[in-house]
C-alpha cells in the first residue's frame, strides 16, 4: 500500500493520507478474497518502514501504535505475518548522516530531493523517514552491546532505544508489546472468539469516519459483539445521554458533574461484564484489589508515585500487586501511575494557562527538569512541542 506515493515513488513528493484511504485498501483486500481465497496480512517487511510511523503522526506514542497495529492484523482475515523487531514496537531509526545508509534506493532518492532544489538536512529529514534501511537495523535481543545481535560490527547501527525496547527488557513487563502480542495471539488461536477470528467473514462499520477504524468479524450467527439487554442497554444510554447534555453547560460545575457521570458508567460496565464473564468469588477479590488500586492512584498521584506506597496502603507486597496486575492482563502498576500523573499534566496543558513550572508543583515533582524528562519519556515529546502541537489540531 503506496499510500503516500500514489504514483512514482519519490520520497520528496510524498503527499498526506486520510485514514479513510487506508481503510479502503485494508477492506478491499478482505473483500477480495472474501468468498474464494485467503489473504496474507502484514504491515512490515524488509522493504517498508516501521509501522508505529507510517500509519501514526509524529508524536504518538509508540508503545499504544504497536498495541493498535497488532490488534488489527490478528483481527482481520488471512494469515497475519509479524516482521523482525515488529512484535517489540520497533521504531524508525534517524541516521545523522547519509553515509550511515547501506541502503542503494536511499542514497538515489537523497541526491534526487536534492535536484529538486531541498536542502541537504532537508534531503537528509527525508530519508531518514522513508528509508528501507529504517527496518533493516539489527534485531534486538539484549540490553548488551549491539543489542546482543553480534560481538562484532553490524552492517547498520543498532537504534539507541534498545536498552528499553529489546526483547530481554520486554520479557520482564508485562505491559510491553511484546507481551501484547502474546495475549493476542493466544486470543486469535485459542481464545474464546477464536473460530470467529479465524474463519469469520468481515464488515466495515464507521467507513467514513476519518479517526476510527472500526470492523465486525461475523461467523454464522456468531459475531464479536457484547449482546446487552434492553434493560442494560437503556441503563447506558440514560448515562451517555447525561454525559452529552453536561458537556453543553459550561461551568465551574462541570468537571465534577462529568467525574460522577463517568464514575456511574465505570460501574455500570463492570457489573455488565461480571454477569457476563460469569466471575468467580476469588476472580472477584482480584479485580476488587485492581479497583482499589485505580481509585488509590486517583486520590494519592500527585503525592505517592512509587508501587511500594500503594502495596502499603493496600497491605500486600509490591511483587504480589505486579503478579496480580499480569495474571489479570493488565498494565503494570507502575505504568497505571505513570499513565495518570501523563493524562493530568496533559489535561492540565491543554485546558489551563498554567505554565510547565507550576504544573511541576501540582503534580508532585521535585523540579521542573524531572518532570519535563518524565513528560518527554511518556510522550515523546517536550512540554512545549506537546502544547504547541495540540493548540494547532
Amino acid at each position: 500500500m503506496n499510500l503516500e506515493f500514489p504514483d512514482d515513488e519519490v520520497w520528496c513528493r510524498a503527499e498526506k493520507w486520510p485514514l479513510t484511504k487506508l481503510k479502503k485498501a485494508l477492506s478491499d483486500s478482505q473483500q477480495a478474497t472474501a468468498a474464494n481465497g485467503w489473504y496474507p496480512i502484514f504491515f512490515e517487511n524488509h522493504d517498508q518502514i516501521r509501522c508505529v510511523n507510517r500509519y501514526f503522526p509524529e508524536g504518538t506514542d509508540k508503545k499504544k501504535a504497536a498495541k493498535a497495529m497488532a490488534t488489527i492484523l490478528f483481527s482481520l482475515r488471512g494469515t497475519p505475518f509479524i516482521y523482525e523487531g515488529q512484535e517489540l514496537g520497533m521504531a524508525n531509526t534517524a541516521f545523522a548522516r547519509i553515509e550511515d545508509y547501506n541502503d542503494i534506493s536511499t542514497h538515489g532518492q537523497y541526491q534526487l530531493a536534492l535536484d529538486e532544489g531541498f536542502a541537504p538536512a532537508e534531503a537528509l529529514h527525508l530519508v531518514q523517514a522513508h528509508s528501507r534501511d529504517n527496518a533493516r537495523t539489527p534485531m534486538q535481543w539484549t540490553t548488551a552491546a549491539q543489542a546482543g545481535f553480534t560481538t562484532g560490527t553490524p552492517w547498520l547501527p543498532v537504534h539507541d532505544d534498545y536498552p528499553q525496547c529489546c526483547a530481554e527488557s520486554e520479557e520482564h513487563d508485562a505491559d510491553s508489546v511484546l507481551w501484547y502480542y502474546r495475549r493476542i495471539q493466544a486470543e486469535r488461536f485459542q481464545g474464546e472468539a477464536a473460530a470467529i477470528l479465524q474463519r469469520g467473514r468481515y464488515e466495515e462499520l464507521l467507513a467514513d469516519d476519518e479517526r476510527i477504524y472500526a470492523f465486525k468479524r461475523i461467523l454464522d450467527d456468531q459475531a464479536m459483539q457484547l449482546k446487552l439487554s434492553e434493560s442494560q442497554v437503556a441503563s447506558l444510554r440514560d448515562i451517555t445521554d447525561s454525559l452529552t447534555s453536561e458537556y453543553a453547560i459550561k461551568d465551574n460545575l462541570q468537571e465534577e458533574m462529568l467525574r460522577i457521570l463517568l464514575k456511574r458508567f465505570i460501574i455500570l460496565c463492570t457489573r455488565i461484564a461480571r454477569e457476563k464473564f460469569s466471575v468467580s468469588p476469588e476472580r472477584e477479590k482480584a479485580f476488587d484489589m485492581v479497583r482499589q488500586f485505580y481509585v488509590l492512584v486517583d486520590n494519592h498521584f500527585k503525592e505517592k508515585k512509587m508501587v511500594q506506597d500503594y502495596a502499603d496502603m493496600l497491605h500486600r507486597s509490591p511483587k504480589t500487586l505486579s503478579n496480580l496486575f499480569t495474571t489479570c492482563g493488565l498494565p503494570s502498576p507502575l505504568r497505571i501511575i505513570h499513565e495518570r500523573i501523563e493524562a493530568e499534566a496533559k489535561r492540565l496543558l491543554l485546558y489551563s494557562q498554567k505554565s510547565a513550572k507550576e504544573i511541576t508543583e501540582i503534580l508532585g515533582f521535585e523540579d521542573q527538569a524531572t518532570f519535563s524528562r518524565f513528560f518527554k519519556k511518556m510522550t515523546g515529546e517536550s512540554v512545549s512541542e506537546y502544547r504547541k502541537r495540540e493548540k494547532q489540531e
